[in-house]
């Protein structure tokens, strides 16, 4: 089978899923229109991007139902996987106490400690909301 052969072979596959994807994704289509835009253009994927509903574990399912095996984990950020039990038990026990406290914590102490570890030496531990608040202490 010579280039020119493959490269049709290629193209017709590509232009079904496209079709494929679309004929599945009105929902999808229909919020990509009305967004006029994409905030996140280092995953943009062509026709339009998906819109998702819900993930759990390595799963995520779009505002059409489609279930999806997430290979990106939101670029690695999600080492634990989409709605971690544990990680959500221990958000949801957090919240219950309150979100935002002015003052310290012991909580905080906790992870100051446990940041520590992570270096050697003797360091200073501030804690701010914004990175730029940071540089500027």
């Amino acid at each position: 089978m010579g280039i020119k052969q493959s490269d049709k072979r290629i193209e017709k596959w590509l232009k079904d899923e496209e079709v494929n994807f679309i004929a599945k994704t009105p929902k999808s289509a229909t919020l990509a229109h009305h967004a006029g835009g994409y905030t996140r253009h280092a995953i943009w994927q062509s026709p339009y991007p998906l819109y998702i509903k819900e993930a759990h574990g390595s799963k995520v399912i779009d505002i059409d139902g489609n279930s999806y095996l997430d290979l990106s984990n939101a670029w690695t950020v999600l080492v634990l996987g989409h709605s971690d039990p544990d990680l959500l038990e221990a958000i949801h026990s957090q919240v219950d106490k309150g979100i935002v406290c002015a003052g310290n914590s012991e909580l905080l102490v906790e992870w100051t400690n446990i940041c520590v570890i992570f270096y050697s030496g003797d360091i200073f531990t501030l804690f701010t909301s914004q990175k730029r608040e940071g540089t500027l202490s």
